[in-house]
């Protein structure tokens, strides 16, 4: 070869194509990750399993408890009428027979509320999925203007994951004005009650939350209804809006 002064020489360089070393890889990289969630899955069904298990345990341990309380409300029950159908009755004992007997139907009636609240959330109708409240409660207490409140959230699925979310509680009723005349006015349950440092309550729970505490009313204010709103933000986007009247159960 002539070597022309003042001109750039290059080597060349050959290699070899092998398109079958891509798709080699990708082959691996796809078989990765059908492995990881194959895996993945067989866990969380696992997991689902086990807990579904261990719930209809459970229901099953009830349904066992309910036929014996049954009976002992029926022995309670004819033991009060042999009782009252003496002369010299004990009123004394016969009180403790209808306490005792009172105790028994709330058993009751605790129990079959259980069984059915159990059975909502394992095997809930197509109407009834997705967030909702279970319960409202607001009890006296001996103090004046301070009650007890319980709130129950649940979730019913037939497959259940965590649900995020939150739920503001508001008070509506009246107090004076400066006039002297009926006002409305509206409290955060936030604001009324030590236990909660947010008005918009946190939720996160896969089956059901309990918010419970105490609040304590202003003084003249005269609560009439209780606002609820919660929403989910997950696993699904859900609101859902209650009105509810203020009623105070005993203790």
């Amino acid at each position: 070869m002539v070597d022309v002064k003042g001109s750039s020489q290059y080597r060349s360089i050959v290699v070899r194509y092998r398109p079958w070393q891509r798709v080699v890889l990708i082959v691996v990289i796809v078989l990765l990750l059908l492995a990881v969630a194959g895996g993945s899955a067989w866990w969380t069904r696992a997991h689902y399993t086990q807990l579904h298990k261990q719930l209809l345990a459970e229901n099953h341990t009830l349904n066992k408890q309910l036929p014996r309380v049954k009976q002992q409300r029926d022995v309670a029950e004819q033991q009060l009428a042999n009782i009252s159908t003496g002369a010299d009755v004990d009123r004394a004992a016969v009180a403790g027979l209808q306490i005792e007997l009172k105790n028994h139907q709330n058993k009751i009636a605790e129990l079959t509320e259980e069984i059915g609240f159990y059975k909502g959330l394992m095997s809930p109708s197509e109407r009834e999925r997705g967030l909702s409240v279970r319960d409202m409660e607001i009890l006296a207490t001996a103090a004046e203007q301070v009650y007890q409140y319980k709130l129950v959230l649940q979730q019913t699925a037939l497959k259940h994951r965590l649900l995020k979310g939150s739920v503001r509680v508001v008070l509506v009723g009246t107090a004076p004005n400066e006039q002297g005349m009926p006002s409305q006015r509206r409290y955060a349950l936030a604001d009324l009650s030590p236990e909660l440092k947010t008005v918009d309550i946190p939720l996160r729970f896969k089956y059901f939350q309990n918010i419970e505490g105490e609040l304590t009313l202003p003084v003249d204010f005269d609560v009439q209804k209780i606002e609820l709103v919660a929403r989910a933000s997950s696993p699904k986007k859900v609101q859902i809006e209650q009105t509810y009247e203020w009623k105070v159960q005993a203790l």
